[in-house]
């Protein structure tokens, strides 16, 4: 009886308390105990042993046939909370997770005024749209005053090690698509160099495109149109994303 109510106990404690773990592992494990004690016991009411009232009212087979479908129950029960639990963790450390990156997404944002940069969410990357970064007309050597900004873009690249670090070239249409495409790829690479020749993070991997006028912001049918839509993005894939 003591067995049977601790199994009964334990089972309807788990159905009420699915998410209380510790108690349901407590319950859970005084109840396989009981139950072993219960199998103990009627096994020396069968070989005759002496046994307490308690042990004698547990000698019927049926009573043993119960005890041993309420271990295996409870054992299935077990099985399924450590799934639970396992469950419960990844969850727990997918939210720690995305808590995190938010927090380093806004710290970026933070860093820049809106003359620098923009900076926004693309899917799991942060993508930092450089509004300051100017170069001569078909040029693509970077000016002194571009630096500052590109440090700033640095500091939140090492935010995270072992990204996936993309330099994207653009252009607007003024001019053939040959010229562009040269001059966005080489506009990218030269911002790659730069990073990886001041990088502040190891193993941070950086690769350039040039995009020419493939990729609008806006119409380039007017100046300002066009002075839009000539940039370079920095787009950060953290590791695992």
């Amino acid at each position: 009886e003591v067995a049977e109510k601790s199994i009964v106990d334990a089972d309807a404690y788990i159905v009420a308390n699915r998410h209380d773990t510790a108690k349901i592992k407590e319950m859970s494990g005084k109840a396989l105990a009981d139950a072993k004690f219960a199998k103990e016991i009627t096994g020396k009411a069968k070989s005759g042993e002496k046994v307490t009232s308690e042990e004698a009212a547990l000698r019927s087979v049926a009573a043993q046939q119960e005890i041993a479908a309420k271990e295996s129950q409870l054992a299935d029960t077990s099985a399924q909370l450590s799934k639970t639990e396992a469950a419960a963790g990844s969850a727990a450390a997918a939210l720690a997770a995305k808590e995190a990156m938010d927090k380093k997404y806004e710290q970026a944002r933070a860093m820049f005024t809106k003359s620098e940069a923009e900076v926004y969410r693309q899917g799991q990357a942060i993508v930092i749209r450089l509004r300051s970064l100017e170069f001569d007309t078909a040029k693509a050597q970077l000016k002194g005053k571009s630096f500052p900004v590109l440090a700033k873009v640095q500091d939140v690249i090492a935010e995270f090690p072992k990204s996936q670090v993309t330099v994207e070239g653009h252009t607007d249409s003024k001019g053939g698509k040959e010229i562009n495409e040269k001059v966005s790829q080489a506009r990218a690479d030269a911002v790659k160099t730069y990073f990886e020749s001041t990088s502040k993070v190891e193993g941070a991997k950086f690769s350039a495109v040039g995009y020419d006028f493939q990729k609008p912001l806006t119409s380039n049918k007017t100046e300002a149109g066009r002075a839009q839509n000539r940039r370079v993005d920095i787009v950060i894939t953290p590791e695992n994303m």
